[in-house]
């Protein structure tokens, strides 16, 4: 009787390092218009109300992304015309590191 040869077990589909989290609802993209990072946490619960404060004081739609155990404030899409002055006014709010994701 001969043995059978090791069967490996099925390749398991790749997990996505970012993971949203929380979402405001679908707002149409085009092609210019794009997503700003405000803030990266260490605190769910700290994102998550930062991002709904920012997106109501500025109108936007807005968008947890967890890494790990980090996660990421994101506003957007945000329309190319708008950009530049939101930009400046989170930066002048204080969150200096914010900036437009490619």
């Amino acid at each position: 009787i001969a043995a059978k040869p090791p069967v490996a077990p099925p390749a398991k589909p790749a997990v996505k390092a970012q993971t949203p989290v929380a979402s405001t609802a679908a707002t149409p993209v085009t092609g210019s218009d794009k997503r700003m990072q405000v803030l990266a946490s260490g605190s769910q619960q700290r994102a998550q109300s930062l991002a709904e404060s920012l997106g109501k004081q500025y109108g936007v739609p807005h968008q947890i992304e967890a890494a790990g155990h980090v996660f990421r404030v994101l506003l957007g899409p945000i329309p190319a015309a708008k950009q530049a002055e939101l930009l400046q006014q989170l930066r002048s709010s204080g969150f200096e590191q914010a900036f437009l994701l490619p």
